[in-house]
């Protein structure tokens, strides 16, 4: 299984996962690129981003490790409920968002599950993203031990 395919398949299972978060299910699910998962306006969205390829035995030369490390970002993001900034936000509304907000990371952890048993995985911790433009959510990462390494021709 290859970097990408490992996303395709946590992607699938978050989608899943996030169908009994507290918060619902998301309307949109990708396998992202770049460094980061914006704060896209789309609400209810589910993402997976490969974060990093490590080879677990570095080498000198091309196919010297004989596996790798994959780092992966699970992100959720949902929309803030409208609120004027001048006023200060309810204060259940806030307590229902966070509480919103654990219930999308035990989605997460639950998606992690279906990491093939021939791989040994490790999670990272979830931390909360936002509001920001209108944006809440969370990350967590998982690490992936011992994907083949690709050879050389």
């Amino acid at each position: 299984m290859n970097p990408y395919e490992l996303a395709e398949l946590l992607r699938d299972e978050l989608v899943v996962q996030l169908e009994q978060s507290r918060a619902g299910a998301v309307q949109l699910a990708t396998v992202h690129p770049g460094d980061m998962v914006p704060a896209y306006s789309t609400c209810a969205m589910a993402a997976v981003r490969v974060a990093a390829i490590t080879p677990q035995v570095p080498g000198a030369g091309c196919g010297t490790p004989t596996s790798w490390d994959v780092t992966l970002d699970l992100a959720v993001n949902r929309c803030y409920p409208e609120n004027d900034p001048s006023r200060t936000p309810d204060m259940g509304v806030l307590a229902d968002l966070a509480n919103c907000g654990v219930s999308d990371a035990e989605a997460m952890m639950r998606a992690l599950c279906v990491v093939p048993d021939d791989y040994t995985w490790t999670p990272g911790a979830w931390r909360p993203v936002g509001p920001q433009g209108g944006v809440y959510g969370g990350v967590m990462q998982v690490t992936v031990h011992d994907l083949d390494a690709p050879c050389c021709p």
